[in-house]
């Protein structure tokens, strides 16, 4: 496991490329007694599939005398990401089929915030939150998994959007590359390498760099950390078995399943989910062929028969997601200032890639606002007493990503940052104060002197919490 982590800072997941050029010259060598035509099929799983992906690519770009695209396949299973090459996603490496569980950690890493992609084609399995038709597959592939395994247990349900959501905080936390580098990778594969020995005994350096993931985690989402920290240590010592139950969908017989009641590729689900984000709201209601997916009356959410996942953030924005393959009417209202926006997530490339921001909204006189949401996101509509309402900004093409990054200066602590799409509300909070609280500002002027601040980044930018 510790090559896993073995990132680097180059185009290649460096921990991948050193596996795939050992298979590589494993095949130069075993090509050399072979005469004829050759065919090359290439299959992984996990770290398996990663290799195969690059071994696959690398052949794709000539690296093996006789072989090529034409006489060979891969197809990978829960394949990490593995390349920050471009044109690497797509047809020019079409003979690569990467098939991905969206609710999976493991295809989140290497992070699609740092750039990574999976070379070749991919194909995802259905989710509640992607799929209008998951639950006749999904009790298909129950019946199916029984049959494989009469003694597994039934499969749960996975949420693709905290796991996206997840994978970016991670990404933000480690920061970038080259600090990953500099910072965490040697730590990191050691950890691993020592919990595939089931060891618990670590360096002073090893416990050094996860003190400082732990406040970082902390720093991030305090709610979150509160929950992970118990799970980190057993007897003082580092328990990385807190991480078993991130991987609960890595499972390969549940994968299985999953094909095995398939008919056909269409079986396969959308390879994009929309986010919706509503501030302010106080009454919403979102429903699609006269079913509800999410009510909320007074901000209490209420009991319906089919919902689709709904929560807040940190920054207490409302995110409902919503799948591709249907449209949607939504009616809302608020008791002050509201800001509604629909975002799409592309699953293969990691990242939001179109928008719609209506930007900030006033409650009409007695009514709601309402308005379709549409697979085609410059189609999304939003009317006021009948009246059409103009969106603030349509995104086309990747929603650019602002990183916003909290300091503190003075004792105390400081809560929030992360990546962030213009449309999703960032905040930072001052906490642990040891001090009284001068404000927090950016590029030197005062935003505000409470200890919480929330805003729509516009750009990447620093914040500083003076606590004098």
């Amino acid at each position: 496991w510790g090559g896993n982590f073995l990132m680097g800072d180059g185009t290649l997941h460096e921990g991948f490329e050193i596996a795939a050029g050992q298979v590589l010259d494993g095949l130069k060598n075993y090509l050399k007694d072979i005469d004829g035509k050759v065919r090359l099929h290439l299959s992984g799983y996990s770290r398996g599939a990663a290799v195969c992906n690059v071994v696959a690519a690398k052949i794709d770009e000539g690296a093996v005398d006789g072989l090529s695209k034409e006489n060979t396949s891969c197809y990978t299973f829960e394949c990490p990401r593995t390349t920050r090459a471009s044109g690497a996603v797509g047809r020019a490496y079409e003979n690569i089929i990467n098939v991905v569980n969206p609710g999976d950690v493991v295809p989140k890493i290497a992070f699609s915030a740092w750039g990574y992609v999976r070379y070749g084609v991919s194909l995802h399995l259905p989710t509640y939150q992607t799929d209008r038709t998951f639950n006749e597959k999904y009790e298909k592939m129950k019946e199916t998994l029984k049959k494989i395994d009469p003694k597994a247990e039934d499969p749960g349900i996975d949420d693709v959007y905290s796991v996206d959501t997840f994978a970016s905080d991670v990404a933000f936390i480690l920061g970038g590359p080259k600090f990953y580098v500099e910072h965490f990778q040697d730590a990191f594969i050691g950890f691993f390498m020592d919990f595939e020995k089931r060891s618990s005994v670590h360096n002073l350096e090893q416990m050094k760099v996860l003190k400082t993931l732990e406040e970082k985690i902390y720093l991030l989402d305090p709610a979150n950390a509160e929950r992970i920290k118990p799970l980190l240590y057993k007897d003082g010592k580092l328990n990385l078995t807190f991480a078993v139950p991130l991987f609960r969908s890595h499972e390969m017989v549940e994968e299985l399943a999953w094909l095995e009641s398939f008919n056909s590729l269409a079986d396969f689900g959308p390879d994009n989910y929309q986010a919706a984000y509503f501030t302010g709201v106080t009454d919403l209601d979102v429903d699609s062929d006269y079913v509800s997916h999410v009510v909320i009356l007074d901000g209490q959410e209420q009991e319906i028969a089919e919902e689709f996942w709904n929560g807040l953030t940190l920054a207490g924005q409302r995110v409902v997601v919503l799948s591709t393959d249907r449209q949607y009417k939504v009616w809302f209202t608020g008791k002050d200032t509201m800001n509604y926006s629909v975002n799409l997530y592309d699953m293969i490339l990691g990242r939001f890639v179109s928008g719609i921001d209506f930007g900030d909204l006033t409650p009409p006189r007695g009514g709601r606002l309402s308005g379709n949401i549409h697979r085609q996101i410059d189609r999304c509509s939003l009317s006021a007493n009948r009246r059409l309402l103009r969106a603030q900004e349509i995104y086309k093409g990747n929603l650019p990503v602002y990183t916003v990054i909290p300091e503190v200066q003075g004792p105390g602590k400081v809560v929030g940052g992360g990546y962030f799409v213009p449309t999703q509300l960032a905040l930072i909070r001052a906490v642990d104060l040891k001090g009284s609280l001068d404000g927090i500002f950016i590029e030197g002027k005062r935003k505000t002197k409470s200890d919480i601040y929330r805003f729509y980044p516009g750009r990447n930018v620093r914040i500083l919490v003076k606590i004098d």
